[in-house]
């Protein structure tokens, strides 16, 4: 009978090593917490080549500041996804044949997008500033964008 235990448990042994260590090897190439972080960052990317393009002078100035909001968003958004341990550098390359008519209401359309996947409940502290800060700059970017619109729709008879 010791045999037959014995022999079951040199069997059942490294079966129940492998079952123990398959959680953690699944759960190894989930994003963080909060992959959208990620999403927002991937949007906002978009977003920026989009405003980026030339336009009318009473209109760039609008657009510069969307960029520069961006940006900020999205400097606040790589330290709080440094801290949640996300690969940063895992983002879709931005369409440079990407068809630019309507391309501020497809910008506004990305901010909000970026806005949503930033607005979700933070338990980390340091993140919750940097997350506060990021809804702000986007905030801020979407009135730029708004602005840029409004004033595209004014110059036409």
């Amino acid at each position: 009978m010791n045999t037959k235990l014995g022999n079951s448990l040199r069997i059942a042994a490294p079966v129940l090593a492998l079952m123990a260590l398959l959680p953690s090897a699944a759960l190894a190439d989930l994003p963080g917490a909060h992959p959208g972080y990620l999403h927002a960052l991937s949007d906002l990317r978009m977003a920026r080549a989009l405003i980026m393009r030339p336009d009318a002078p009473n209109v760039e100035g609008n657009d510069f500041n969307a960029m520069r909001e961006i940006d900020a968003c999205c400097n606040d958004l790589v330290r709080a996804s440094i801290n949640d341990g996300k690969n940063i550098n895992d983002h879709p390359p931005v369409d440079l044949g990407m068809d630019f008519k309507g391309r501020l209401g497809r910008a506004m359309d990305l901010l909000r997008n970026a806005r949503n996947d930033m607005d979700h409940e933070e338990d980390d502290p340091f993140n919750r500033g940097l997350q506060f800060r990021a809804n702000q700059h986007v905030d801020r970017a979407m009135s730029f964008v708004k602005r840029a619109i409004d004033n595209k729709i004014a110059n036409r008879y």
